[in-house]
């Protein structure tokens, strides 16, 4: 796992193989997850690319929560 934090914004890398179970079983095989955090105004901007072998999945919106980041202001 790659984790880079500058600031207010946060990039994290997995590298996993990825499977749903039973009744839903999906073998998506080697899959790489990005993850991007920024902080913008009182919320959090999420992204998530999601590289299976035939696909890439983009997700993205708001994360309203608590994420501790003591040098984030």
């Amino acid at each position: 796992m790659l984790v880079s934090i500058s600031g207010c914004k946060v990039k994290i890398q997995t590298h996993a193989y990825v499977h749903s179970d039973v009744p839903f079983v999906t073998y998506s095989g080697q899959t790489t997850t990005e993850i991007m955090l920024k902080k913008a105004d009182a919320k959090w901007l999420v992204k998530m690319s999601i590289y299976a072998p035939k696909s890439k999945i983009k997700l993205h919106g708001e994360f309203i929560g608590n994420i501790v980041a003591n040098n984030c202001n």
